[in-house]
């Protein structure tokens, strides 16, 4: 039964996301270009580059859901999106990479945050330094993604995964990146009164309000910015909307659909009156994600500056770990072999290289219902209670820190039997946990006497495995997040299994 709450409770989070997405705006940025952005673009030859050499860039990643611990990110979108972001990254030489594990933040107020603001005070509570800090969350403050460049990036949910180049557009603006629309968020006017007519010709400047995405917060000040509106023939290129010549023109700032030439349908009229299409191939412009494929090379060079004058720190100087070249093999239990309903045991064999698994467990043989276990530097995965009499598939997927695009081993079944010695155990002598509900780190004890508990390990709702450690006949939880835990306890004459409720 609390399976298939889990799983329903999954459905319907993703089911509203996804609902809850086509009424984002693209990016909730307004930040112009930067003091540092002008400065370098009046003199782009004098900035280092290091074109040559592959720049590796930390990113710490908080999945963010309730405050019971349920709705966060899929672990295998969360891989998709990382893949993603790489690959929109590799014609710059730039790759970012896990620099720690990743951060699961149970926080209903932060996960659908309505205000740029409350994202800002998610950041300063949880941020990991020297790292580019990434939070992927149900609502941030109604875009699919926002970048400070003072605290981090926020992603939507339901704008993330595998096609998706939100999380490249924001890690450009972390990277010192403008709009190429630059201005034009506001409409002419930084509070949209005066809605843009492009049946007109464009006026010589627009305004935009920079006051939360400038370097530091700035709280008690409204900042009013101006940018010269680009032409068509290049004249103003080096100093109007984001400075960058081979970015052309572009004064669309909401969400848009692109032609066969991947141009806009819409087409807008310069401040001379020279009619044009946006290029939807920019991942900096808001084309849909089907239209973008690029940075320019004048976008490259800058982000590439960028990191080495303004983010040395995020510059990593250790080599990366090597690449996957193999899929994970499947070694039990697998071809439908029998396995007890609350002892089964997952096991596959090690890929080099990983470092990492996110296995898949499902009921269906196309996967679409299913439950997601990360297992870090081991080839086990000892399950909960399982459905007896039941056929269920799974697969693994291995990474490391580096790399997130391997593919998914072989399916492999196995069929549940209800263990009949496990089950007398627990109709006669049940495992009773104490307390019960406990708190992150405090010590349990088992009233089980029948025979000793020999390992006791937490599961936790998102399938994730701990080994407790015990000290004197009492076993000590981990640090974790509030949330409904399974115990699973090893003894001599079998495997119970009990529900922990976690407080904070």
């Amino acid at each position: 039964m609390w399976r298939t709450v889990f799983l329903t409770l999954i459905w319907l989070l993703t089911t509203n996301a996804y609902l809850h997405a086509q009424n984002l705006r693209p990016c909730g940025n307004t930040g112009g270009a930067s003091p540092w952005l002008k400065n370098y673009q009046r003199n782009p030859n004098a900035w280092r580059k290091a074109n040559d050499t592959l720049l590796l860039v930390p990113l710490t990643v908080h999945l963010v859901g309730s405050d019971e611990g349920f709705g966060y990110f899929p672990l295998v979108g969360l891989l998709n999106a990382l893949c993603q972001l790489n690959a929109d990254f590799s014609q710059a030489n730039i790759q970012f990479f896990l620099a720690g594990p990743i951060r699961f933040v149970p926080n209903t107020a932060w996960d659908s945050h309505s205000t740029i603001l409350q994202g800002a005070a998610m950041m300063f509570a949880n941020n990991v330094p020297n790292t580019l800090n990434c939070y992927i969350v149900t609502d941030a403050a109604s875009n699919c993604g926002y970048n400070l460049p003072y605290a981090g990036i926020a992603l939507t949910k339901s704008c993330s995964g595998a096609g998706s180049h939100t999380w490249a557009h924001e890690a450009g603006h972390a990277l010192g990146l403008p709009h190429p629309f630059l201005g034009w968020e506001g409409g002419v006017r930084h509070d949209n009164s005066v809605p843009p007519d492009f049946s007109n010709p464009a006026p010589e400047f627009v305004t935009y309000d920079y006051t939360l995405f400038k370097d530091t917060l700035l709280l008690d000040t409204l900042i009013i910015d101006t940018a010269w509106v680009e032409r068509v023939d290049g004249s103003n290129c080096h100093f109007a909307a984001d400075g960058f010549c081979d970015t052309s023109p572009d004064y669309l700032a909401t969400r848009w659909n692109c032609n066969a030439n991947r141009q806009s349908a819409q087409t807008q009229l310069d401040p001379d009156g020279i009619a044009f299409r946006s290029d939807g191939t920019l991942i900096m412009s808001y084309a849909n994600d089907a239209c973008q494929t690029r940075f320019t090379d004048e976008q490259t060079a800058a982000m590439r500056a960028f990191l080495l004058d303004r983010r040395p720190q995020w510059v990593s100087v250790q080599p990366p770990q090597p690449p996957l070249h193999s899929a994970a093999a499947l070694a039990s239990p697998v071809n439908g072999q029998p396995s007890p309903h609350n002892a089964t045991v997952l096991r596959w064999i090690a890929v080099p290289s990983a470092t990492q698994y996110v296995i898949h467990l499902s009921r269906l043989v196309n996967f679409g219902v299913r439950d997601e276990f990360l297992v870090v530097n081991d080839t086990t995965l000892a399950l909960g209670e399982l459905l007896p009499n039941r056929t269920y598939y799974w697969r693994v997927r291995a990474f490391n820190a580096y790399h997130f695009c391997s593919p998914w081993s072989q399916a492999a079944t196995f069929n549940t039997f209800l263990s009949t010695a496990v089950s007398e155990l627990e109709q006669h002598s049940p495992l009773v946990v104490f307390p019960n509900p406990a708190g992150s780190g405090q010590f349990i004890a088992f009233s089980y006497k029948a025979a000793p508990v020999r390992t006791a390990t937490l599961i936790s709702p998102w399938g994730q495995c701990m080994l407790l450690t015990e000290q004197g006949g009492q076993w000590r939880l981990p640090a974790v997040s509030p949330g409904v835990y399974t115990i699973r306890a090893d003894t001599e004459q079998g495997i119970l299994v009990q529900r922990l409720v976690v407080w904070p």
